[in-house]
């Protein structure tokens, strides 16, 4: 924690023995009798599709306004505004998630010092946070993550005016970072490319969407997106989507909830997701998947333990979790709740959706009884295309053997639109 909050880092330091007595006992469990096959995709066999799931709590303070990133397959949250002994902090804590143990670790402190309302963004496996409110002042510092060593080295500050709240997502090899709110309640609409690479900041085209903060961000494939915010009395639904190559800003189809601050929104399964966050009359607790083909949105579950908002969200491979932020009445929390997308598991013959896929999960050769559709694309968990194909007529055989096994999602083409089924390999 910072400075004036030695009271929580005694507290932290006794939780963190706690937790890590938990962990060997946890082992020792497993080594009596049980065998788990941890890999980069985690999967809750027992979790219904389109359901939340509550997991352990976090060891740690009720908070809001935190950063969550993945890596290796294991969830990160980091920093945040909690109270102690009646007054508000800002913290500097990093505590990690392994999804197969459902159990927390504290790890190092992050490396700038305590910080509330930053931004993180994941780049070859190493996270970068930055931006936020660091000693009572927005700042524009950046520190990396390395998970195998869990230390920090600070990076590039970003050229720009510190700021809170603003938004980030990662494409490719590259971070981006914009918007937010300066030390004197200007938003802004700027926008940066970052290259770990180089070490280097870029300035890229400005929010289309014009000055905003509060906003969520998230990347599908080789697209990043920008959904809600506003100013401090405005709210938005608004979705924009920004493509790198071209440098450019498109609207596309909003977000059908209410306009709103403080959501959460992600990307998993080549599809995007939102919801929850606030406006001046309501927190709310709806939840959206976004289709960037067709785009269109589609009414998910509630979040699982109703209103929330200033929530921290990282994505494994197969499902979500979301940390923490603000309930009813404002209060802070420190629960994690998993979240289990709409799949196809676990079938041998043609299924009853509309393509048909089987088997699935497959092993390399993936089959499908349409017979109209013209061409098929296949992305990845991550949101990018693995395969591409033009169609003959009648049934259809697509060598899925050179694919690693993971979430796939298939799309295909026909007179009618476009068509998609998710379905896993291995």
């Amino acid at each position: 924690m910072g400075d004036n909050a030695r009271g929580p880092s005694r507290v932290l330091q006794v939780t963190r023995i706690h937790r890590a007595n938990t962990m060997k006992s946890s082992l020792r469990l497993l080594a009596a009798g049980t065998v788990v096959f941890a890999t980069a995709i985690t999967t809750n066999s027992t979790a219904q599709p389109d359901s939340w799931t509550q997991q352990a709590d976090l060891t740690s303070y009720p908070r809001a306004n935190s950063v969550a990133f993945c890596l290796n397959g294991k969830g990160y949250l980091a920093t945040g505004s909690y109270f102690f002994a009646g007054q508000p902090h800002s913290a500097n804590d990093v505590w990690r998630y392994d999804p197969v143990l459902d159990t927390w670790w504290a790890m190092n402190a992050f490396g700038g010092g305590d910080l509330s309302a930053g931004v993180a963004f994941t780049v070859g496996g190493t996270a970068y946070v930055g931006c936020g409110n660091h000693a009572g002042s927005p700042t524009n510092t950046f520190w990396a993550y390395d998970p195998a060593a869990d230390t920090w080295a600070e990076r590039a500050a970003l050229p720009a005016m510190g700021r809170t709240f603003a938004v980030a997502f990662s494409i490719g090899n590259k971070g981006y970072v914009g918007l937010g709110e300066d030390a004197n309640g200007n938003v802004m609409n700027d926008f940066w490319e970052y290259d770990p690479g180089t070490d280097a900041w870029t300035a890229r085209a400005d929010f289309a969407g014009g000055a905003r903060a509060y906003a969520s961000g998230f990347s599908i494939g080789d697209q990043g997106y920008v959904v809600f915010g506003g100013t401090l009395d405005t709210y938005t639904n608004e979705l924009w989507a920004y493509d790198p190559v071209s440098d450019a800003w498109s609207t596309r189809a909003a977000y059908p909830g209410t306009g709103r601050h403080f959501g959460i929104a992600f990307g998993l399964n080549g599809h995007g997701f939102a919801g929850t966050g606030l406006n001046a009359n309501s927190i709310f607790e709806d939840f959206q998947e976004y289709d960037p083909v067709g785009d269109m949105w589609t009414s998910r579950a509630d979040f699982g333990a109703g209103v929330r908002s200033a929530a921290a969200v990282f994505t494994t491979d197969d499902a979500a979790y979301l940390a923490t932020g603000r309930s009813q009445f404002f209060t802070l929390n420190q629960d994690l709740w998993r979240y289990d997308p709409l799949l196809n598991t676990g079938v041998d013959g043609p299924t009853d959706a509309a393509l048909g896929l089987y088997p699935v999960p497959v092993q390399d050769a993936l089959h499908w009884q349409a017979s109209t559709a013209e061409e098929v694309d296949v992305f990845n968990s991550q949101g990018e295309r693995v395969l591409s194909r033009r169609l003959p007529q009648g049934p259809v055989t697509l060598d899925l053997g050179p694919l690693p096994n993971g979430m796939y999602v298939l799309r295909a083409h026909d007179a009618h639109g476009w068509h998609s089924e998710r379905f896993a390999k291995g």
